[in-house]
Parts: structure tokens; C-alpha cells; sequence
């Protein structure tokens, strides 16, 4: 276990911190989950999950749950009049994870391997104060690493940090 991370209790609520998120790549709401719990305001969860969306709003995290193709650049344009003058402070997101799984073809051309490319025209067209990226180890080591060296240049060149990527073991968060 890895003691030098410093996280909030998982399971204690903590009051609003006055910040805002939006859930790309939602799924069932796991990381709208967790930065709710931390006190953010989640704006939106999107996928194009009919499933998922629906456990997504049964979970009630946020009311607004869209079906959208992120791969389609005109999603943003569906999502704003839902946002009214709202912006995210955080980008979080999920994408598929299919073709970096070590259970997976795990083939560089997998056509979902370049779905983080939403994350960063979000970002690049709202400019959020933060962003996360939320993948599988093979994400990071795949391909000599080639994928999360083009992930980290792609948002270093739009004018953001970028951490080192960090891998962690969710047994040490609780589940």
C-alpha cells in the first residue's frame, strides 16, 4: 500500500467546496460519485450508455444525464443550453478503457484508444481550472508509454500542468 497518499475519508460526506464538475465517459457515476463526496457540484454525467446513464440517475448524483457521442464534435453544442451560463470548474473523465486492457487486443489503432481527445476539447474550449483522467495501467504502459506521453504533450501544449501519472490500487480506497 502506497502511504504517502493523502485522501479524504471515502465514506464521510464533505460540505460543498464551492466548485463544480463535469462527468465525461460517466459510466454508472464512479468518479461523479467520489468528487460529490469530496463537495463538488456535478453538472452533468455523458456517455452514450443507455444503461449506464439510467443506473447513473438512479445512484442520484446529478439530474442531468445525456446520451451523447463523444466522438462527434458537436456534442458540446447539445450540452451547453443545458449548462445555461454554467461552466465546469473540473473536467473529469473515464474513457473506454477496452483497448489498453491487459484483457483486451490491446492494438494501437483500437478507435477508442483516441476517445481522451474529448476530454482535452472540452478542456480546450472551457478551460477548467483542473482536469482528470481517470484509465487501466495499460493506458500508461502500453505501447512504450507512447499513449500517455501523447495524452500528457496534448494538454501541456493547450497550456495546463500536467502530473506524472500515478497508478492506484482501488483496495486502497475502500473497495
Amino acid at each position: 500500500r502506497n502511504s504517502t497518499i493523502n485522501i479524504l475519508d471515502p465514506w464521510k460526506e464533505q460540505k460543498s467546496n464551492g466548485l463544480s464538475a463535469l462527468d465525461l465517459f460517466c459510466g454508472c457515476g464512479g468518479l461523479s460519485l467520489g468528487f460529490e463526496k469530496a463537495g463538488f457540484e456535478i453538472l452533468a454525467g455523458i456517455d452514450n450508455d443507455n444503461d449506464s446513464l439510467e443506473t447513473y440517475l438512479k445512484n442520484g448524483i446529478s439530474p442531468l444525464a445525456l446520451n451523447l457521442d463523444l466522438s462527434d464534435p458537436s456534442w458540446m453544442n447539445i450540452l451547453e443550453p443545458h449548462l445555461g451560463k454554467q461552466k465546469p470548474d473540473v473536467v473529469i473523465a473515464g474513457p473506454p478503457c477496452q483497448g489498453f486492457s491487459l484483457t483486451g487486443p490491446r492494438q494501437i489503432n483500437d478507435k477508442r484508444n483516441v476517445l481522451y481527445k474529448a476530454v482535452l476539447d472540452t478542456v480546450s474550449a472551457w478551460k477548467p481550472k483542473a482536469f482528470l483522467i481517470e484509465n487501466v495501467k495499460g493506458m500508461a504502459t502500453l505501447y512504450g508509454g507512447q499513449v500517455k506521453n501523447d495524452v500528457r504533450e496534448q494538454f501541456r501544449k493547450i497550456g495546463y500542468k500536467v502530473a506524472q501519472p500515478t497508478l492506484l490500487n482501488s483496495a486502497d480506497f475502500g473497495t
